[in-house]
């Protein structure tokens, strides 16, 4: 909490519907959709109430970030970031703590969910939101967070809904998490599902992600990886590779606002204050902070 101290604050800002991504924009209504960019702008208001109390990390994305190709986008900012080429332990501790807002959608607004996920760079501070639906597996929460990462770098100049631009999120999303000079020669050389499943565990993502991975890199054949999602949804109907929550794993749940709430309520400004200020109920103010329960750290794994 180190990087928490008090502070003024800045004025709101409104989000508009072309300056903002939606993850599953084709599959979602125009009202979902504007009900995505409200609970937005209400996760911004709620920071910047906070922020007027507490200083949060300084904002630290670059903006002039190597983007001939989201490939390169991704190492580059893994460069800017320090991370070196091993896997990403705590994605989301690593966004918030270089000052970007993420946020898991409530399950009281489980209308929005059909959106999947949503973030928008136009606003003093970058805002990803995850659905719970994406919440329900960590390694589909921390892809669909690199993806939303990766339309904040790349794509400035939204257009939601372009499949391009959701194909160029997914190759940054790739890249950061498995960055293909470590990983091409990591993966077996036939879809081996027990290998697939320990590399998951090592680098933090699905093993659907790295049978994509086998494709891109020609690590084996397009028919090779078809059979191997046939034999993954058969282990996965049979009851095998149970998902596991988000909720397990408290450096992928988003805690900056939280964390600031609490130093705020420590200098007397507690959520009652919050919730007069914003003229929310109480109820609301902590339902849009979240509460995170004390459960184990992702496990990272040696490789096998």
């Amino acid at each position: 909490m180190d990087f928490f101290t008090l502070t003024v604050g800045r004025p709101l800002t409104r989000v508009d519907g072309m300056k903002a991504h939606f993850r599953s924009l084709r599959s979602t209504t125009t009202r979902d959709r504007q009900k995505a960019l409200a609970f937005i702008e209400q996760v911004w208001e709620l920071a910047n109430a906070l922020e007027r109390r507490v200083r949060l990390p300084d904002l630290a994305l670059p903006p002039d970030l190597d983007t001939t190709s989201p490939a390169a986008a991704a190492q580059d900012l893994r460069a800017r970031w320090g991370l070196g080429v091993k896997p990403i332990k705590h994605l989301v501790a690593q966004l918030e703590t270089r000052g970007l807002i993420v946020s898991i959608l409530s399950l009281a607004s489980a209308d929005v969910a059909r959106v999947g996920a949503f973030s928008t760079s136009h606003l003093p501070r970058p805002v990803v939101v995850i659905t719970p639906e994406r919440a329900m597996s960590v390694y589909v929460h921390r892809f669909t967070v690199a993806h939303e990462l990766g339309h904040l770098i790349l794509h400035r100049d939204a257009a939601p809904g372009d499949p391009q631009q959701e194909r160029e999120a997914d190759q940054f999303a790739a890249e950061l998490l498995t960055p293909r000079a470590q990983i091409i020669n990591m993966l077996p050389r036939t879809v081996n599902l027990p290998k697939l499943a320990a590399l998951s565990q090592h680098w933090g993502v699905s093993v659907d992600s790295l049978l994509i991975r086998m494709k891109e890199t020609g690590t084996v054949s397009e028919v090779s990886v078809r059979r191997g999602y046939q034999r993954l949804n058969q282990l996965r109907a049979a009851g095998g590779d149970p998902a596991e929550p988000v909720s397990n794993f408290p450096g992928e749940m988003p805690s900056m606002l939280r964390q600031a709430a609490t130093l705020a309520d420590a200098t007397g400004y507690s959520i009652a204050h919050l919730a007069r200020e914003l003229r929310w109920k109480p109820a609301r103010v902590r339902e849009v902070l979240g509460v995170v329960d004390e459960r184990p750290q992702l496990r990272i794994l040696p490789p096998a």
